[in-house]
């Protein structure tokens, strides 16, 4: 089986549906494990992103768009499927479309969003106190909204709605709805007890918010009802670290939230029980100019995993073991701080962007295989050609 579309074809030769279903999670845990940085896929760089990548988001639909804001505000998007390749054995050029310098952002990109039904449409957020609706085919924006402070972090409602909002976190106490229907904000809910730096919405109720605290509370709401949160827990443990970033396993079991003492913390989705906590190892650490950590959940394999920056490395961390320092795998490629990662399902491929200017496409390594011509040439170039006569 020497690749994902092998297996896809031929899995139907091996028994019952339970059996071919484990066979198939055995081999996506072989790919994960065996990743490394892409020779054939390299991301551009153009001057609009020279300065690095801070936040990413691939396209939820096709898996194909990847939307990129960098730290200077500007805006593109890479085509991964949409390449071409002078010569085989070379790196592919992949399609770059920036966004037009007038719909770009001021400074830092907080948060890249695409429309969970339409890959024609997106969302940013950025430092310089904006919150911007983006129409992919014309790379511009078409609607703009402001606010008094830099926003954090912003999350548009993925559950089946008519008019899903869009959630704002600005480290104040109060949490801005965006109605994109009406092209206006509301100041709909506040926390009176803590500044929101985290939002995130339910997989299955549009109603249903979920905010992370400044001092290490997690709150439920109902945006029906404006007057306060359902509920309001924190772990066992009692730390007082900001919630930076809250996500939902793909199958909806499960809630991982992340705070700055570089915790996961899992939780049971439907009962909202805490069921334990993993930490990275203490010498990685959150990138120091970020104020929320991009990490994505992956199930494809038998494991339920975090792929997350860890310092200079990308951490793809087991959370579903229940051991408080389970099974860990560094991917080393990055000479500064990780920024952000996004995960490829369609290719068991792991993206991930750093201050050091790179973005790196870690594919699985059945997957790098060289044609048998430029093999060959590499082979011959690591041949020791020298004779004993010679020495």
């Amino acid at each position: 089986m020497g690749s994902i579309e092998e297996l896809r074809f031929n899995w139907e030769i091996y028994g019952s549906f339970g059996g071919r279903k484990a066979i198939y999670r055995n081999f996506i845990d072989r790919r994960l494990k065996s990743l490394k940085p892409s020779w054939k896929h390299v991301i551009p760089f153009r001057s609009g992103n020279a300065s690095g990548i801070a936040s990413m988001a691939l396209d939820p639909v096709e898996h194909r768009f990847l939307l990129c804001g960098s730290y200077r505000g500007n805006i593109s998007v890479v085509d991964l499927e949409n390449f071409s390749q002078a010569h085989p054995g070379q790196p592919v050029s992949h399609k770059f479309i920036p966004a037009s310098n007038s719909s770009n952002h001021d400074f830092l990109i907080t948060t890249c969003q695409w429309y969970s039904k339409d890959s024609s449409v997106f969302v940013t957020s950025s430092m310089d106190q904006t919150v911007k609706i983006w129409d992919a085919n014309m790379m511009c924006h078409v609607e703009k909204f402001t606010f008094e402070n830099p926003v954090d972090q912003i999350h548009w409602s993925v559950a089946k709605s008519k008019f899903p909002l869009i959630a704002v976190a600005q480290s104040t106490s109060n949490i801005q709805l965006i109605d994109p229907r009406g092209g206006h904000a509301l100041q709909h809910l506040r926390w009176k007890s803590e500044n929101v730096v985290s939002v995130q919405w339910s997989l299955v109720n549009e109603n249903l918010l979920f905010t992370g605290g400044s001092h290490g509370n997690i709150s439920l709401w109902d945006v029906r009802s404006g007057k306060s949160e359902l509920k309001t827990f924190r772990n066992p443990h009692k730390r007082r670290s900001a919630v930076m970033a809250i996500r939902f396993s793909p199958s909806g079991n499960f809630m991982v939230t992340h705070d700055r003492s570089r915790v996961f913390d899992v939780w049971d989705a439907n009962s909202l029980k805490h069921k334990w906590a993993v930490q990275l190892e203490d010498r990685r650490s959150v990138h120091s100019t970020m104020k929320h950590l991009q990490f994505e959940l992956c199930h494809d394999g038998t494991r339920l995993l975090a792929i997350a920056p860890a310092d200079t490395e990308v951490a793809l961390l087991e959370l579903d073991s229940g051991k408080p320092r389970p099974a860990l795998h560094l991917l080393h490629g990055h000479y500064q701080g990780v920024t952000s990662c996004v995960y490829r399902t369609t290719y068991n491929q792991v993206i991930s962007s750093s201050s050091d200017r790179l973005v790196l496409v870690w594919s699985p390594e059945m997957d790098e295989k060289k044609p048998e011509t430029e093999e060959i040439k590499e082979n011959e170039l690591h041949q020791d050609a020298w004779s004993d006569e010679d020495r």
